[in-house]
């Protein structure tokens, strides 16, 4: 199987077809900042973006990942990533933080859904 996470082609053994993407991550590929938390999607600790929607990795199966882009927070970043980063540290949003991973994903995504400002228009004239 071939993936596309952050950007970077990865082969992935196709016994790994069926599992969860999550434990892909994890386990096979050894990138440990998508968290497993109640492993049913209740929580959304293991979110990644999938085509840039919001994805619970641990119920959804690798294979569906297949030519796709896949983004998990060790991936994430720009300007958008950063203002959150930057907001949740000046808030004192975090509490232990491991669900933060998550959260972040899910806030870059329901940023980027809303359209640019622009300046309001004078109804003078």
């Amino acid at each position: 199987m071939n993936l596309t996470i952050n950007g970077s082609a990865v082969e992935v053994d196709d016994r790994h077809a069926k599992t969860p993407l999550l434990w892909v991550l994890r386990d096979v590929l050894g990138m440990h900042g998508t968290k497993f938390g109640c492993g049913v999607g209740y929580c959304a600790a293991c979110t990644v973006l999938l085509d840039e929607k919001n994805t619970k990795s641990c119920q959804t199966a690798a294979e569906r990942a297949v030519g796709k882009s896949i983004v998990t927070v060790e991936g994430a970043s720009g300007p958008v990533v950063d203002a959150i980063r930057d907001a949740w540290y000046r808030g004192n949003v975090v509490q232990c933080g491991y669900c933060q991973p998550g959260q972040t994903l899910a806030a870059v995504r329901c940023w980027s859904r809303i359209p640019p400002r622009t300046p309001p228009r004078s109804h003078c004239g």
